[in-house]
């Protein structure tokens, strides 16, 4: 394992008795399947979960995911949910940079290394949503000339 960290609505706001708690780790490219079976072992020793679904291989082609369940039925949502989110994959960029406006700023487990990295913004995304507005903007008063001229039928709910 090279980093571990907690994301998702624990870092994000939002997080209440209802929400699962999302848990990240890197591994070294090729040792994903190890770990993850490592893990999953102390898991079922530490905790004996009555559940534990696992994604298909197909889902992550360079990880695994999981939801590993500690209540009986944490469906009926009668309790506070006890679901952990476990997502394994390869380090690389794709997985060790974090957008931090997408999934908050992780509360980091394990990173000796220091390879996460936090990527405060992305900047073609931003540029892309600027663009976007701007050509609505523009379009706005043409779509009012059109609809008052009755060029364009007024649509009623």
């Amino acid at each position: 394992m090279r980093a571990a960290w907690v994301g998702g609505s624990a870092v994000t706001g939002g997080y209440d008795d209802l929400s699962d708690l999302d848990l990240d780790v890197l591994c070294r490219p090729g040792t994903v399947e190890a770990v993850y079976d490592r893990i999953l072992t102390a898991v079922r020793l530490g905790f004996a979960p009555p559940d534990i679904w696992e994604l298909p291989l197909a889902n992550w082609p360079d990880g695994r995911q999981c939801f590993i369940h500690l209540l009986e039925r944490p469906g009926l949502l009668s309790s506070p949910t006890q679901i952990i989110d476990l997502h394994l994959s390869e380090e690389s960029d794709a997985h060790r940079l974090i957008d931090v406006r997408r999934h908050g700023r992780p509360r980091v487990l394990h990173d000796p290394h220091r390879i996460i990295e936090l990527v405060p913004e992305d900047a073609t995304l931003s540029a892309g949503c600027a663009l976007a507005l701007d050509q609505i903007r523009q379009q706005r008063e043409t779509a009012e000339c059109r609809i008052s001229s009755g060029l364009v039928p007024r649509v009623v709910n």
